[in-house]
């Protein structure tokens, strides 16, 4: 036997490990699954509860901590206080036994589901849970984050301030700007981006299907215009590689040759970061469900990074997608000269399914007032 299986048998680890199977079909990070080693591990320090065809896996807290809507930012959604209970996973067959156990708590009780998953939600519903938010990994699942108080003497319901310290753009995905048509400038720009002989480069990431994503710098952090990624975002083995090398944001050779983009800049009341030309092949071409949590710098608070995109080449059949609060998918197709808001914290899809190349002019701008303002 081995150590991982903590004296538990082979064949009954494999046995608990098929209930999970439908949960474990449904995420997209390896590090939410339930396999026979996680149960096991589970059984062994008391937070595994199982029946027929169901399973939870639970804990009570020992120190106080929180929740962030994010992986990799401190956006609180709620304080877990010590000896609350968390409900880290559900898995079930039929609904009503595993609905019983989550009433059965008599602590506070912490629940997360799959927010996607609708029978997940009227599980959460039925067992008398409400929703304080969703929690988004880097791998783009989303977890509604639930909670069910103990009665208290006075009948009051427990409180979380997090909620109201939000910014209500928080929520925001996939806005189209209050900024006025500016088609005519992007023709212009489609114009000179024809007789331009500048080769795009491809973005290396995991999402990019068929290397159909690619694209140009006007300003980014070398004076290269062909330097498309920001180093922060890089693997520690990239900057370890590139540690001699000084990064700065800066304008390439190529802003100056387009005095349009200065235009369109002028709708955007706040500093410009990255400045790039964007593309994404036709025939299919797709730049995968994913978020871009990579970059430290994202968010809709003053000084972090919100990201417009204004459509300069497109065709009917191109869609983008974003996953919204409410885990629904919200998808539109983005007209030459408009200009949307993408908040590419939250997941996000773009598809090419015309027979054009679709180019967008993707700028990233420092939040303020008057920035949040445009969504």
């Amino acid at each position: 036997m081995k150590d991982w299986q903590k004296g538990i048998p082979l064949e009954i680890l494999l046995r608990l490990e098929a209930t999970w199977e439908r949960y474990n079909e449904r995420c997209l990070s390896p590090f939410l699954e339930m396999k026979k080693n996680k149960i096991a591990a589970a059984m062994y320090e008391g937070k595994y509860e199982y029946g027929h065809e169901w399973a939870i896996q639970s804990r009570r807290l020992k120190v106080k901590s929180k929740i962030n809507m994010y992986s990799a930012y401190d956006i609180p959604i709620a304080t877990i206080e010590k000896g609350d209970r968390i409900v880290d996973r559900i898995a079930y067959n039929q609904p009503e036994a595993v609905i019983l156990m989550l009433k059965s708590y008599d602590e506070d009780t912490f629940l997360f589901i799959n927010e996607e998953h609708s029978i997940d939600r009227f599980v959460a519903s039925q067992a008398n849970y409400r929703k304080l938010g969703i929690k988004i990994n880097t791998f783009g699942d989303i977890q509604g984050v639930y909670f069910k108080d103990q009665p208290s003497f006075l009948g009051d319901m427990r409180e979380f301030p997090e909620q109201n310290m939000m910014l209500p753009e928080e929520k925001l995905v996939l806005r189209k700007t209050s900024i006025p048509d500016v088609s005519n400038l992007c023709d212009i720009i489609k114009q000179r981006l024809d007789v331009m002989d500048y080769e795009f480069t491809n973005h290396y990431s995991n999402y990019n299907k068929g290397k159909s994503w690619s694209a140009i710098s006007l300003r980014g952090y070398t004076p290269e215009w062909s330097f498309i990624t920001k180093p922060a975002e890089m693997s520690k083995k990239w900057k370890e590689e590139n540690k001699d090398t000084e990064f700065k944001l800066q304008d390439t050779e190529l802003r100056k040759m387009f005095p349009e983009v200065e235009d369109i800049l002028r709708w955007l009341p706040g500093r410009p970061h990255r400045i790039r030309f964007m593309n994404l092949a036709p025939g299919g071409g797709e730049l995968q469900r994913h978020t871009d949590q990579v970059d430290p710098d994202a968010g809709v608070e003053d000084y972090k990074l919100m990201r417009f995109h204004f459509p300069i080449v497109t065709n009917k059949d191109v869609t983008f997608s974003q996953w919204d609060y409410k885990a629904e998918r919200v998808s539109c197709h983005m007209n030459v000269g408009e200009c949307w808001y993408l908040d590419v914290r939250k997941p996000h899809q773009a598809i090419n399914s015309g027979e054009d190349m679709r180019t967008h002019l993707v700028i990233d701008i420092e939040a303020n007032d008057e920035v949040r303002a445009l969504i």
